[in-house]
């Protein structure tokens, strides 16, 4: 397979849900590949400036190896 010459971008807030399912499908591979995703587990980072407000960042962390941010 060649890779195209030309690419029109589409910005929807609606996507189609067949569009959506090819990008699912392909995340989901990709995250098989990258990361045994039995071994994942949730990780919540707070941060809270001095007037207590609160920032949360959160990620999903494998047990063992790397992480993404």
């Amino acid at each position: 397979m060649s890779a195209p010459t030309h690419l029109t971008l589409q910005l929807s807030d609606a996507p189609d849900a067949a569009d959506l399912a090819v990008v699912d499908a392909g995340l989901h591979a990709s995250n098989l590949a990258a990361a045994d995703l039995d071994a994942v587990q949730p990780l919540a980072v707070f941060a809270r400036d001095d007037g207590g407000a609160k920032y949360v960042l959160h990620k999903r962390l494998a047990r063992h190896g790397r992480s993404e941010p």
